[in-house]
C-alpha cells in the first residue's frame, strides 16, 4: 500500500466548533467504525477531564468528499448535505459522539441514555440521568455550549430560585467546555483502504477492539458488518447465539489460515466469499450436532469438536448418512476420552491434518476415531457423580443435560419446551432434585407441575426421568429413597444415551475405499 501523499496536518478544534460542524453534517463516522463501546461512566469521566483541563487525546480525521446523507449521532438525527471536504473520523468516534450526543441535544430535561449528562453546580460532579428527575443544583450540559441558552437557564433556575451564588460556577463550566481545545490530525488524499488500515492501527489501544471488530473494519463486504450479519443468520437455526470472534475462528479454519496470522494479513488472503463458505460449513456442523443429540450450543460440552467438524464440512460438504453418524461417534468418543476437552491450536492442527489427508467424511471420521484411546481408557464418566450440584459450564453436567433433553424428546416432549431456557444463567442444582432442569433465576413451572402430579401418566413421568417409585418417595417424605431411585433412573438414561451416541465397534469397520487402498 502506497504512503500518504503528504503528512497529516496538525490542528486544534474547540469543542464548540466541533459540535457545530458535526451538527452541520461536515463530520462523518465511516461505516468501518466499530460499534460504540463507551458506557455512561466513560462519558462522565470524559467530561470531568475536560472540566479539569486534562488532556483527552488527539483526534484523527480524514478530509474526503461525502455525499448527502441522514446521519445519527447518539439520539440526534442530522440531515447532512454533500461536502467536498468532509471530516471522516478515523480515531475519536467515542469522544465526538459523547460531545455531540450530549451537547447537541435540544431537550430541556435530557434523560434516558448514556449522554443525558448533568453537572451538579454545588458538588462539582457530573451525572447521567437515566430517567426524568429534577435537582435544583444541576444543570444539563446541552445548555452550556450556547451562551444565550446558558443565560436563560440560569435566570429561570438560579436567580428566580435564590441560587444566584451558583451562577459563576455555571458560567465557568460553560466556558471550560466551549473553549476547550482538542488536538487533531487531518489526513489528506488517503483512499479508503489506507483509511481502513490507519483506523485499525490507531485503535489498538484504549478500549481494545475485538478481533471481529477489526475484521469487520478491514473486510469489504455488502453486509457492512459481515461477521455480525452471518452470526445473525446462524442464530435463526435455533441452535443458540454465537460470538462473532468465534465465528471468525471458524473462518480461519475453513480458509486454512494459520491462527497466528494477523488480522491485516488474514483479510488480504481471504476470497470474497469467505463468510459465505464459513457459514455454509457451520450450518453442516450444526446439523451433525443435532443428529448427535446436542440441541443447543449452550449444551456443547467442549468447543473443539465444532471446529473440527467445520473444517471437515468445508472440505467434504454435506456428509452421507453414515458419514454423519460416524462424525457424531467421533465427537462423543473424543469428548469422553478427554482428547477433545480443550481447543488448543496443537490439538486442532492434529485434527485438521487428519481431515486434510482424507477424501471423504467416512474415511476422515474413521481415521479420527482410530486416533482416540480405547473405551477403557476414557477420562470422563458423567455418571460417576450424579449427586453433585450441577453447573452448566461443566462438561459432565452438560452431558447429563443433553441426555435428559433427549429423554424428554424421545418421550414426546417438544424441543421448543426446553430450548427457551438454555440461554439463561448457569444452573446450580442437584440433578437428583425434583427439578431436573432448573435455573437459578427461572424455574420451569410447566415441567414442575407435571412432575409432581401424582396422577401423571407414566409417559409423562418418563419424560422427566421420574417413575411412580420416585413420586411415592416424595409423597412419603422419603428423601433418601427418592434420591436413590432417581440416581438409578438418571444413570440408566445417561448410559443408554452415551452407548447410542458413541456407536458399536462393528460400526467402525474400514470403508470399501480404505480396504481397496490398503490392497494396492
Amino acid at each position: 500500500m502506497a504512503a500518504l501523499p503528504q503528512r497529516p496536518e496538525a490542528k486544534t478544534y474547540s469543542i464548540e466548533r466541533l459540535v457545530e460542524e458535526t451538527l452541520a453534517g461536515k463530520v462523518r463516522i465511516p461505516v468501518f467504525q466499530r460499534p460504540l463501546r463507551w458506557e455512561a461512566k466513560h462519558v462522565v469521566a470524559f467530561f470531568d477531564s475536560i472540566r479539569k483541563g486534562f488532556p483527552v487525546g488527539d483526534l484523527l480525521l480524514a478530509s474526503r468528499p461525502a455525499e448527502a446523507a441522514i446521519l445519527r449521532v447518539g439520539s440526534i438525527k442530522i440531515e447532512a448535505p454533500d461536502h467536498q471536504s468532509a471530516l471522516h473520523v478515523i480515531d475519536g468516534q467515542q469522544r465526538i459522539t459523547s460531545l455531540v450526543a450530549t451537547l447537541g441535544r435540544d431537550e430541556s430535561n435530557p434523560s434516558g441514555d448514556d449522554w443525558a449528562v448533568w453537572y451538579d453546580l454545588n458538588q462539582k460532579t457530573f451525572h447521567v440521568h437515566r430517567q426524568s428527575e429534577y435537582h435544583v443544583d444541576r444543570i444539563p450540559l446541552n445548555v452550556v455550549v450556547d451562551s444565550s441558552k446558558l443565560m436563560t437557564w440560569s435566570v429561570q433556575n438560579l436567580y428566580i430560585k435564590g441560587k444566584e451564588e451558583l451562577f459563576e460556577e455555571a458560567v465557568q463550566l460553560g466556558k471550560s467546555i466551549r473553549e476547550y481545545q482538542i488536538p487533531a490530525y487531518i489526513v489528506e488524499g488517503a483512499d479508503e483502504p489506507a483509511l481502513r488500515l490507519i483506523f485499525t492501527r490507531s485503535n489498538d489501544t484504549g478500549v481494545r477492539m475485538l478481533q471481529s471488530e477489526v475484521f469487520d473494519a478491514l473486510f469489504r463486504h455488502a453486509d457492512g458488518r459481515p461477521l455480525a450479519a452471518a452470526v445473525g443468520r446462524i442464530a435463526t437455526m435455533g441452535f443458540g447465539p454465537m460470538k462473532e470472534d468465534y465465528f471468525l475462528r471458524c473462518v480461519r479454519i475453513v480458509m486454512g489460515i494459520d491462527p497466528r496470522e494477523g488480522i491485516e494479513s488474514l483479510v488480504d488472503n481471504l476470497p470474497d466469499d469467505a463468510i459465505e463458505q464459513s457459514e455454509a460449513a457451520l450450518r453442516i456442523a450444526i446439523d451433525i450436532f443435532r443428529s448427535a443429540g446436542i440441541p443447543h450450543l449452550s449444551l456443547l460440552p467442549y468447543r473443539l469438536p465444532l471446529l473440527g467438524l467445520v473444517r471437515a464440512a468445508s472440505q467434504f460438504g454435506k456428509p452421507s448418512s453414515r458419514g454423519k453418524r460416524l462424525a457424531g461417534y467421533w465427537m462423543w468418543r473424543g469428548m469422553l476420552s478427554g482428547r477433545l476437552d480443550n481447543s488448543s491450536e496443537g490439538r486442532l492442527a492434529a485434527i485438521t491434518s487428519t481431515i486434510n489427508s482424507k477424501s471423504n467424511w467416512t474415511d476422515a471420521t474413521l481415521a479420527l476415531i482410530r486416533n482416540l484411546p480405547a473405551q477403557k481408557d476414557w477420562k470422563h464418566d458423567p455418571a460417576a457423580n450424579l449427586d453433585a450440584n450441577m453447573k452448566t459450564n461443566a462438561a459432565d453436567s452438560r452431558m447429563l443435560l443433553v441426555a435428559l433433553c433427549d429423554q424428554y424428546r424421545q418421550c414426546g416432549g417438544e424441543t421448543t419446551d426446553y430450548q427457551t431456557y438454555l440461554t439463561q444463567k448457569t444452573m446450580h442444582v442437584s440433578p437428583l432434585s425434583a427439578r431436573p432442569i432448573q435455573r437459578c433465576d427461572a424455574a420451569l413451572p410447566m415441567w414442575d407441575n407435571q412432575l409432581l402430579d401424582p396422577t401423571a401418566e407414566t409417559k409423562s413421568m418418563d419424560r422427566f426421568a421420574f417413575n411412580g417409585k420416585c413420586i411415592g418417595a416424595l409423597t412419603a417424605g422419603d428423601t433418601e429413597g427418592f434420591r436413590k431411585e432417581r440416581c438409578r433412573i438418571l444413570k440408566k438414561i445417561l448410559c443408554r444415551f452415551i452407548a447410542l451416541q458413541t456407536g458399536a465397534e462393528d460400526e467402525l469397520r474400514p470403508s470399501v475405499d480404505e480396504i481397496l487402498e490398503g490392497a494396492l
